[in-house]
């Protein structure tokens, strides 16, 4: 079925809530080949995108959701497959995530951490506390600080 505002519509579901079933379902599946996040990203943004413009800057994943909303009700068309690759591929690629509230599979797609990796940051804040800044996030055990330091600007607490 294709997730375009058409279908969306004539289902009956709120935009919206087309959107959230698109971000538990993100949330809820395996890491994805990098490549078939690409793929589905210039099937369904290219036409109408320069990928410099998309990735000015950086954004949360609200952020991007709210963005791949926008392009369904502006008539972008795909699976639900094609979008829920859309926004891992956007946050793989230009995403900041909050290390304070993230879920382990989007620290590991924003910060480019293995899912071990990832859950150990999850882990960490829960036993410690939130984190007070980026230098207290780099002293998680078994999370490589090198990556950390990569990513520094997608980091926000």
């Amino acid at each position: 079925m294709k997730s375009s505002k058409l279908s969306v519509i004539g289902l009956g579901i709120p935009l919206l809530a087309a959107v959230l079933v698109l971000t538990v379902a993100a949330v809820s599946r395996p890491r994805q080949d990098p490549k078939k996040l690409e793929q589905a990203f210039q099937r369904v943004c290219s036409d109408c995108h320069e990928p410099e413009r998309i990735f000015e800057s950086k954004r949360t994943r609200g952020d991007w959701e709210s963005i791949v909303e926008k392009m369904i009700e502006k008539g972008a068309t795909g699976t639900d497959q094609d979008f829920e690759l859309v926004l891992q591929y956007l946050l793989s690629q230009a995403g900041m995530v909050n290390v304070n509230q993230a879920t382990p599979q989007d620290i590991a797609l924003v910060l480019g951490l293995t899912p071990k990796e990832a859950d150990s940051v999850v882990a960490f804040r829960k036993q410690n506390g939130n984190y007070k800044n980026f230098d207290a996030l780099t002293k998680v055990p078994d999370v490589d600080a090198a990556k950390l330091q990569q990513h520094k600007d997608a980091v926000i607490f």
